[in-house]
């Protein structure tokens, strides 16, 4: 069976949607793309995360004040 190079209709677009050829059901489509974009979102958060800490990084080094996560008491040290 030829198939050609721009897909007319939904079957030829997605196949797998036909469970009696794949095994695939729409349900099981679904799901997979439901898990795909709760992953992307996810990455999504984790990606903000870092932009925010290499952004704070970047004003720290260039001189910017950042007001500090940590104890600024230099007592201890030693010259």
């Amino acid at each position: 069976m030829h198939v050609p190079n721009h897909p007319t209709n939904l079957g030829q677009i997605a196949p797998v949607l036909r469970p009696n050829k794949t095994g695939l059901s729409f349900d099981v489509i679904l799901n997979r793309l439901q898990n795909e974009l709760n992953r992307s979102k996810e990455t999504a958060s984790d990606l903000q995360t870092l932009n925010s800490t290499i952004t704070d990084i970047h004003e720290s080094l260039s001189g910017v004040a950042v007001s500090p996560s940590y104890s600024t008491d230099t007592s201890g040290l030693t010259a």
